[in-house]
């Protein structure tokens, strides 16, 4: 569900993207992610997985697995397909040909706990949030926007957006797979080196 920072901002009307004009376009992809068990199961791999190495020294000022914790993860490629499918004819400047035109660079998992945040950030790719669980609303201020994502949901960002999440006051960790989506680079394709 999405609220506004703002409650005088006119209220856009929405389906499966919401385009802002803000002072720029900013096309958000989202949609529901409806494989429990899978969810679940993830869940459990990201608490595993939890590095004190990684933890409270990135913007996640929470727990945190590494970087490339999930790139080649099985429930990682069956997310993808899933939002492959669901938007390659919808939004085709990101999900058509996917596969061919985009790698995931960095997909790691975070846990949130009471007291955790995220500062204020933005990504130089695109990138993707999948909500496991509840949580604190994502705070997007260049949008006047604030989403509050229900487990399941799933929200996939233009590079440069300014987002964070404050303070948890919840007793109950949040669960969270992020991740960061580059772009293949036509002088990286094996065709095109001797």
């Amino acid at each position: 569900m999405f609220e506004f920072i703002d409650k005088s901002s006119p209220v856009p009307s929405h389906s499966q993207s919401l385009v802002i004009t803000y002072p720029r376009t900013v096309d958000i992809v989202y949609g529901y992610y409806p494989y429990v068990a899978d969810v679940h199961n993830f869940i459990l791999e990201i608490k595993e997985k939890i590095s004190k190495e990684h933890s409270y020294k990135s913007n996640v000022k929470g727990g945190k697995t590494p970087w490339k914790a999930f790139v080649d993860h099985s429930f990682t490629s069956k997310f993808i397909q899933h939002c492959i499918l669901k938007h390659q004819s919808t939004h085709p400047n990101l999900f058509e040909n996917f596969l061919s035109k985009h790698f995931i660079k960095e997909a790691w998992g975070t846990e949130i706990k009471e007291g955790d945040y995220v500062t204020p950030h933005h990504h130089s790719t695109y990138n993707a949030i999948l909500y496991l669980t509840d949580g604190n609303p994502l705070l997007l201020p260049e949008l006047n926007l604030k989403i509050h994502p229900k487990p399941g949901e799933y929200y996939f960002f233009p590079p440069q957006i300014l987002h964070g999440v404050e303070a948890s006051t919840s007793k109950k960790n949040r669960y969270n797979l992020v991740l960061n989506i580059d772009s293949v680079r036509e002088w990286d394709l094996p065709s095109n080196k001797s």
